[in-house]
């Protein structure tokens, strides 16, 4: 027993290794003791795996919940239920969402409509401005024309009068057109009176009409009747008989046909050569896209800077304009305007003493500066009318308009950014309006292409296989068919004729007839003298006003003339500047159409928004399908309070089958993705079906922050039977590790205690227990890693 002790104490004070000594415990000899199983260590194979129960379940499974809280409306679903994928399968109550979407989309619409009817009335007032254009610039070349050509019959005094000078005007050196159409109608003017003259001088001479003139002269208008008759009668004859002298032949006019043909396939033609170089052009662009969208990009930007700057020197001008005539006079003009005034006077003073010596022209030169001198100081010292500065104000405040509005146009261009962004930006716009050229550039290359197709055809349809000449004899033949029509007409000119010798003759005999109409030309010529003398005084009336009418395209024009055209000349200058100042606030959007359609933009976008922000809160308040699916549960019914995010419906998909098995912590280091996995259904006792392991348990963290176990791992099975339903009860085998040639002993027989792991065995009749290393373990045995040897026998229970 001492012994024992000390072995005890000398094994307290040395560290625990494992190549001690066995520890020797005398065995009693007893029958129990006897009877417990040994055990042999053995050198083999050994399997370390998983064996668990786990549930097949499918790979596609959602549990679908509200994301706002609220009274369940419908729940179209029970557990079991087959549904497809978008299937609405629960509905909150939306209260009036369904109306505002409503208003929504009807505000949007009208907001659209008022849109677009704006940039029809812009298009149609930009259009009208460019109109406005050409006619105020037409107007003023006309009346431009018009004092030119005043000034040229102008004396030299009306021209120094009115202070004008003919320096860049070009002078038409053509005749005048309305002195051309003046002189001729006083020429008519006086050819008419002198042919009414005659008249009158000739029915005074003759007289009344005899009863002889007139019979002859209603026998000439029977005659005349008559041969008008004959000759429609001939132009059928000749339709009837097949030819015609006065028309041309089918075979001309086939011809024109045929050469028409041919001339719109050489247009057409040309036409697509051209469009297919523009789509060259298009193409080209599209290659150095990037590079044509930048430096558009910062073109536009450099642009828009400079009319800044430009607008800002000219509201600094106005500014100072508006300040001159607000203290208008000022002293230097007074003080100027008097000295000119005084020079004048003084120069016209010294002429006059010198009058013997001056000439008359230098005299009247000194009194005329004298007093346009006295014009000038007149207006000096007038202080600024009211409508002037009105007019200087209004000057003022529209540039300043135009100035925040281009800089507005520039904050926006800007967008808070820097001006590389802002170029980046409106480059990408560029890029964009290329590429639509581009795209109208291959359309219209169609479009001339199919042109060009039909005119072909149409050519084609006229020469078939043959040639032209063939072609042209084709369509003369057709052209011959259609000769009938006129016949028809030449008919119709008959019966015309006819019918005004009939009304001539009224049922009566040739005789009666004459007798009749020369009865009715003496009653007629009865009033000719009478007529004739009135046709003599309005001719004479007439030559007289156009005799004042030649004067005063002709002569020397009157002051008041001048005056009128100069006027109207300056008139159209303004209207003219005012149409093209018009249409560059169109050409830089500053009309305020322009500013409308600002607007109506923004409104369209705002109303965008809205439903949109309604259509998402509508579409939260239904739970749609993710995917074709079985129901595999549901909580609530309609009327139900429904909180956020509680789930409501399960749903999965039983197409495609997995097995989740749920790993203890102690495996989940050595779980590894493509482990073999043996699967037993209680379902289909004794098959066998083979899987792998796909996902292994693992941690994750959520985008709040925390971290979540998932402690489950995916099997990937084969199902190959007939019947598979999710929830069945699996039997799980997971190989972990295999290995060969190993020391393996019964897992009974190792033990643990006080921190130690030994076996036991019997040496020299006495029981010892022997420390071992353990390495991975099979439900049965353990891998021993030191401690025994092989074919060493131990207890293989405790």
């Amino acid at each position: 027993m001492l012994v024992v002790v000390a072995i005890a104490v000398t094994a307290a004070c040395t560290p625990f290794v494992q190549t001690v000594e066995p520890t020797p415990t005398l065995i009693a000899r007893t029958d129990s003791v006897r009877q417990r199983p040994m055990a042999r260590v053995e050198r083999g194979q050994l399997i370390e795996a998983i064996r668990t129960t786990a549930r097949v379940e499918a790979v596609d499974r959602a549990e679908l919940f509200f994301k706002n809280g609220g009274r369940l409306k419908t729940l179209s679903v029970g557990q079991g239920d087959s549904v497809k994928k978008d299937d609405i399968i629960a509905e909150l109550e939306t209260g009036r969402l369904d109306a505002d979407i409503e208003n929504a989309q009807e505000a949007l619409k009208n907001a659209e409509l008022r849109l677009d009817a704006a940039k029809t009335r812009a298009r149609d007032e930009r259009a009208s401005a460019q109109r406005a254009v050409a006619d105020a610039e037409l107007k003023l070349e006309v009346e431009q024309e018009a004092f030119t050509r005043l000034l040229r019959r102008a004396t030299a005094k009306q021209i120094e009068l009115l202070e004008v000078t003919m320096d860049g005007r070009e002078v038409d050196k053509s005749p005048d057109v309305n002195v051309i159409e003046a002189e001729a109608s006083l020429l008519r003017a006086k050819r008419v009176v002198q042919d009414a003259e005659r008249t009158v001088a000739e029915l005074t001479a003759a007289g009344t009409v005899t009863g002889q003139q007139a019979q002859a002269e209603a026998k000439a208008m029977l005659s005349g009747l008559q041969a008008d008759l004959l000759a429609a009668l001939e132009s059928q004859r000749v339709l009837e008989a097949g030819s015609s002298s006065t028309e041309a032949s089918p075979l001309q006019r086939a011809q024109i046909r045929v050469d028409t043909a041919v001339a719109a396939v050489a247009a057409a033609k040309a036409a697509l050569t051209l469009s297919e170089q523009d789509y060259a052009m298009a193409q080209a662009l599209l290659v150095n896209i990037d590079a044509v969208a930048r430096a558009n990009a910062v073109e536009e930007l450099e642009r828009l800077k400079s009319k800044i700057a430009s607008k800002r020197l000219t509201v600094a001008t106005f500014e100072e304009t508006l300040t001159g005539l607000v203290n208008k006079p000022t002293p230097s003009e007074l003080l100027e305007a008097e000295q000119t005034l005084e020079k004048a006077r003084l120069t016209r003073d010294d002429i006059i003493r010198t009058s013997s010596g001056a000439s008359a022209a230098k005299k009247e030169k000194a009194d005329l500066d004298y007093q346009a001198a006295q014009r000038v100081y007149t207006e000096a010292i007038k202080p600024a009318t009211p409508s002037s500065i009105s007019v200087a104000r209004a000057d003022l405040s529209l540039a300043n308009s135009e100035l925040i509005l281009l800089e507005n146009q520039k904050t926006e261009l800007l967008a808070g950014g820097s001006e590389s962004e802002a170029i980046l930006r409106q480059a990408e716009k560029y890029k964009n309006g290329i590429q639509a050229q581009a795209a109208k550039a291959a359309s219209d290359r169609d479009v001339n292409l199919q042109k060009l197709q039909d005119a072909q055809t149409i050519l084609a349809a006229m020469v078939g296989q043959g040639t032209l000449v063939e072609a042209v004899e084709r369509v003369a033949t057709a052209i011959s068919v259609d000769r009938g029509s006129s016949l028809a007409t030449a008919k119709a000119r008959v019966q015309a004729a006819q019918a005004k010798v009939d009304q001539f003759l009224r049922g009566q005999t040739t005789e009666d007839a004459i007798a009749r109409h020369a009865s009715q030309i003496v009653a007629s010529g009865l009033n000719a003298v009478p007529s004739a003398q009135a046709a003599l005084e309005a001719a004479q009336a007439d030559v007289r006003a156009q005799e004042v009418r030649y004067q005063e395209v002709a002569g020397v024009p009157k002051l008041s003339q001048l005056n009128v055209a100069f006027n109207n000349e300056e008139a159209a200058r303004l209207a003219f500047q005012a149409s093209i100042d018009n249409l560059e606030r169109f050409k830089r959007g500053e009309s305020a159409t322009d500013f409308e359609l600002q607007i109506l933009g923004n409104d369209v976008e705002r109303s965008k928004i809205s439903l949109e922000a309604l259509l998402t809160q509508s579409e939260e308040n239904v739970i749609r399908a993710p995917f074709d699916g079985v129901v595999t549960f549901t909580r609530g019914r309609a009327g139900s309070e429904i909180r956020a995010f509680d789930e409501i419906i399960g749903l999965s998909d039983p197409s495609r089958l997995i097995v989740e098995v749920r790993i203890p912590d102690e495996f989940h280091s050595k779980m590894s993705v493509g482990q073999l996995v043996e699967v037993r259904l209680d379902s289909f006792p004794g098959a066998k079906f083979e899987g792998s392991v796909s996902e292994i348990p693992r941690t994750i963290v959520t985008q709040s922050g925390q971290t979540v176990r998932i402690p489950n791992a995916i099997v990937d099975v084969s199902f190959d039977q007939v019947g598979m339903q999710m929830g069945m009860l699996a039997r799980v085998n997971i190989t972990l590790q295999v290995k060969d040639d190993v020391l393996k002993i019964p897992v009974t027989a190792v033990r643990d205690m006080n921190e130690r792991t030994f076996v036991e065995t019997i040496v020299s009749e006495q029981r010892r227990s022997l420390p071992v290393t353990t390495g991975i373990r099979s439900d049965s045995e353990i891998e021993i890693l030191s401690g025994l040897d092989e074919g060493q026998t131990i207890f293989a229970t405790p």
